[in-house]
């Protein structure tokens, strides 16, 4: 499998988003499509309500549900672009140095959402800000970046130190998939540049936040 394909299934297990609506409460979820998976199984559910309102006409329930499905995915939007309350914007969190909050806008720009214009330098730069403090999601995705060219110049000595860092850090549930991303990477690379590899991983130390 290509490494890009890998960076998918290990952002769906390391990112983490809330949902909330307007009925209460809120959803936490390890996976990035769940919000919208939660939007679709409700719309469906209001279907089933539209008709225990006497709404037996099939037209009329699927309008209904047409609606709520609407009404729904623009709260999931609307939440998901929102801090929790309380919390500073994430691009604030962001330029005060929190690694997650580096990571997840490094993310958004990746991924062109939460209002943002797809940027991959611009990406790569809160990725190495968040990689720098020791977040191991953003090492891989640095990782990705230096492999693939995107954002940054094409390097797999540095994709594969980076990978490298990663597998070390990372959730457990996750290590397999980025040792399988280095492994990848390494076969692209003479035993020297390996070598070269481990020991820039080795020497390698968190930065502070200033």
């Amino acid at each position: 499998m290509h490494p890009d394909e890998k960076h998918v299934q290990y952002h769906r297990g390391g990112a983490v988003s809330f949902f909330s609506c307007s009925c209460g409460g809120a959803v936490l979820f390890n996976d990035l499509n769940a919000p919208f998976r939660f939007v679709k199984g409700f719309a469906f559910a209001s279907g089933l309500t539209a008709r225990a309102h006497g709404t037996d006409d099939p037209s009329q329930r699927m309008r209904y549900t047409a609606s709520m499905r609407t009404l729904l995915f623009l709260l999931a939007t609307v939440a998901l672009a929102q801090p929790p309350a309380g919390k500073p914007p994430l691009r604030a969190r962001a330029a005060a140095g929190d690694p997650d909050a580096q990571f997840t806008l490094g993310k958004n720009y990746e991924a062109g959402r939460s209002g943002l214009k797809k940027d991959y330098a611009e990406a790569a730069s809160w990725y190495r800000k968040s990689a720098e403090q020791g977040n191991a999601y953003a090492q891989a995705s640095l990782g990705i970046f230096y492999h693939s060219g995107k954002g940054l110049p094409h390097d797999d000595l540095l994709s594969e130190m980076w990978f490298m860092i990663a597998a070390e850090r990372v959730e457990p549930n996750d290590r397999q998939t980025i040792v399988e991303m280095r492994d990848s990477v390494a076969a692209h690379l003479k035993p020297e540049q390996i070598a070269e590899a481990q020991r820039l991983a080795r020497e390698w130390k968190p930065k502070k936040n200033p």
